[in-house]
């Protein structure tokens, strides 16, 4: 019995971080949708007013920065989503693997005994 539980320990740990991943990944690409659209957006202004001052946030504060500064900056974001996303398709995949080993574990120790239940007993019938 000791043996089941952390199986199903397992495999509700792994459901958890499966989850959790899957809200990161979500989240890392909004991060990259955004950025996608500021970076056309600021792209596209410079482009039509290249003496067009720009200012990046930091904290409650702004600050002057080139236009390069700025659409650097935001690429660096995209890339950094990017391999994050990369990354944590990566784990999603371990994570996967793991449920999947621990549900066959289950079955594996649960089948023969569910089945010799199933010739023992058979349901009744209404």
């Amino acid at each position: 019995m000791v043996l089941l539980g952390r199986i199903q320990v397992r495999i509700q740990e792994a459901e958890r971080a499966m989850k959790q991943t899957q809200l990161d990944i979500a989240q890392h690409k909004r991060d990259q949708a955004i950025n996608s659209r500021s970076l056309r957006l600021l792209d596209a202004l410079h482009q039509k007013a290249p003496d067009a001052a720009m200012f990046q946030s930091v904290g409650k504060m702004f600050f002057a920065a080139t236009a390069d500064q700025a659409l650097g900056d935001i690429r660096g974001d995209i890339k950094s989503s990017e391999k994050a996303v990369t990354a944590l398709e990566k784990k999603l995949v371990v994570v996967e693997k793991e449920h999947k080993d621990a549900n066959s574990h289950l079955h594996d120790i649960l089948g023969p005994v569910l089945a010799q239940q199933a010739t023992i007993s058979p349901p009744s019938q209404r």
